[in-house]
């Protein structure tokens, strides 16, 4: 047994350890439901692992056999999809396959045609080359459907390591280099030009992310809170600028204009392992890093096809965020089981390993076990909220509110509902409690419409200053959206405070938004009648539903 396929299981058994350490001093706002994910793909890990133990050569047979049957049958239900015969799962794509997203979905199939497309090629069984082979066809067929340039990447990473690892594809190389060079440059400007705004935007995540993790390099800002950390940062990050450089407090042509243009409110990194590492501190991520490293080597030592699905969704994961979606928490601890396990099976396991991942697949089991009923209560509130969600979108904000107090246990993690529960008490006039509900929405979400619906709710208590405070903190934190800056003219305007009210009128008719709608023309309408209509409560729901 090599020393580095004991040491997979101690880097498992070591970043369940230190996350289930971090929560339970506090470290995390979302009551266990990332730490509960990680138990679940660690158990999923341990049971793969004992698998091969016991039934190693039937292993080899019935896992490629699994991901081929998984890559077909998203492929089948990604060509349905793109001819009409079946619904896709978002409105604003065609082929999303089993997944909500285009992204996640090409991502799985980059995946599943690397280990399939590898053990179609291997030596092996000519029944499962043949299964596979299929598997991988109808896989690229489908992938450039999905337009996802991170999948794309994926594969390409994981077909260039098996160009590198065969002999066929390094006289390929040697022989083609003159011509694939250019070609892979050209090709990889294409797709950053394509959808350059998408490609600066995730890198401007990731240099919040990196500002994140150097602040909190310890324990990281906590599990689930990832996205409310980011939002302090992106707004500490444009709040100085405007600071040091600006006239007034949303000054935003004191800012890189690129910068202030792609900056959003995102719910995730779009690269895991920063993201784990902003949440649960840079060991955490070194370990991860780690874990994926040496699986990766152990599996390309032994020469098994998992080496390609690994590379792959290493690649996948700098991108996106496959660690989230539930086909993905699946299969990466698969991967990384049969990669450390596939060749060493057929030699024997040390009993030392064998009894650890009994052992720690029981605690993990048992730790499960205990959150199930808690996790089922989540599931069954949150479908309980989405047939209150009508009520929300019908305006009755008084029956959104006697739901939404008995759900808040099971739902305080949950950023949509805290901020809808926030604005039906803020349109009933519990101001107060809807700050609270707001706040702690605030700690899992970077979306500036928290801050402006509190910015509300200081403007209809008489608290002027306070409002104007909010809504300039709203602004810096997504300084392209012009919503913010109505509300303070709307506040100076009602303090009748003229001067400050022009010279705010004269910013919102010269403010280049982010995103030029219907919207945003009724928002510039309103606040220049504004001495004849008076009112912009109205618009908040449509700009959070546009956000």
């Amino acid at each position: 047994m090599k020393k580095h396929v004991v040491l997979s299981d101690c880097l498992v058994a070591a970043i369940v350890l230190l996350c289930s350490l971090l929560l339970l001093c506090g470290n995390g706002a979302d009551n266990g439901r990332t730490l509960f994910s990680i138990w679940c793909m660690a158990a999923v890990y341990c049971a793969c692992r004992l698998s091969f133990v016991c039934v190693g050569k039937y292993m080899q047979y019935i896992l490629p056999v699994l991901i081929a049957v998984a890559c077909l049958y998203e492929s089948v239900l990604g060509i349905l999809q793109l001819t009409g015969l079946s619904d896709s799962n978002n409105c604003f794509f065609g082929c999303t396959g089993s997944f909500k997203n285009p992204g996640p979905y090409g991502g799985f199939l980059a995946v599943c045609i690397a280990v399939t497309g590898f053990y179609a090629l291997r030596d092996c069984s000519k029944r499962i080359r043949i299964i596979t082979g299929l598997s991988a066809l109808s896989g690229l067929i489908i992938l450039p459907s999905t337009m996802s340039r991170a999948a794309i990447l994926a594969l390409a990473a994981a077909v260039l390591y098996l160009a590198l690892t065969s002999e066929n594809g390094k006289i390929f190389l040697k022989k083609h280099i003159v011509w694939l060079a250019p070609a892979v440059i050209v090709l990889c400007c294409c797709a950053y030009v394509i959808k350059r705004p998408s490609a600066d935007g995730r890198m401007f995540i990731n240099r919040m992310s990196g500002r994140m993790i150097c602040r909190h390099a310890l324990t990281g800002v906590g599990q689930g809170c990832y996205a409310g950390a980011y939002g302090e940062e992106q707004y500490n990050y444009f709040n100085t600028q405007i600071s040091r450089k600006g006239t007034d407090s949303t000054d935003w042509t004191v800012l890189d204009q690129n910068q202030r243009m792609v900056a959003d409110s995102p719910e995730y990194a779009f690269n895991e392992f920063l993201q784990f590492g902003a949440e649960n501190g840079v060991a955490a991520m070194t370990l991860l890093i780690a874990l994926f490293v040496i699986g990766i080597v152990q599996s390309h030592k032994q020469r098994t096809a998992w080496c390609g699905g690994l590379v792959s969704f290493a690649v996948f994961a700098m991108f996106s965020y496959p660690m989230h979606v539930v086909s993905f928490q699946i299969l990466l601890p698969v991967m990384l089981a049969a990669g450390v396990s596939e060749k060493s099976a057929e030699t024997g396991h040390i009993l030392m390993v064998k009894y650890a991942n009994i052992l720690m697949l029981i605690i993990l089991t048992v730790l499960i076990a205990c959150k199930i009923p808690f996790v089922y209560k989540q599931k069954s509130a949150r479908s309980t909220w989405e047939k209150t969600e009508y009520w929300y979108n019908s305006g009755f904000y008084d029956y959104v509110i006697a739901d939404a107090d008995s759900l808040y246990d099971y739902m305080k993690h949950d950023s949509n509902f805290l901020f809808e529960y926030g604005q039906a008490l803020s349109k009933t006039g519990q101001y107060e409690k809807s700050d609270s509900v707001l706040m702690q929405g605030l700690k899992i979400s970077c979306d500036p419409m928290f801050w402006n619906v509190m910015g509300n709710n200081s403007f209809e208590r008489g608290d002027f200053d306070k409002a104007v405070e909010r809504y300039t903190h709203a602004f810096c934190m997504v300084p392209n959206r012009l919503y913010p800056l109505c509300r303070i003219a709307r506040t100076y305007f009602a303090r009748q405070e003229t001067d400050d009210f022009d010279y705010m009128l004269q910013k919102i008719n010269s403010f280049p938004a982010k995103v030029e709608s219907a919207t945003t023309e009724k928002l510039r309408k309103e606040i220049n009648e504004l001495p004849v209509t008076g009112n912009l409560d109205d618009t908040v729901n449509k700009t959070h539903k546009f956000r």
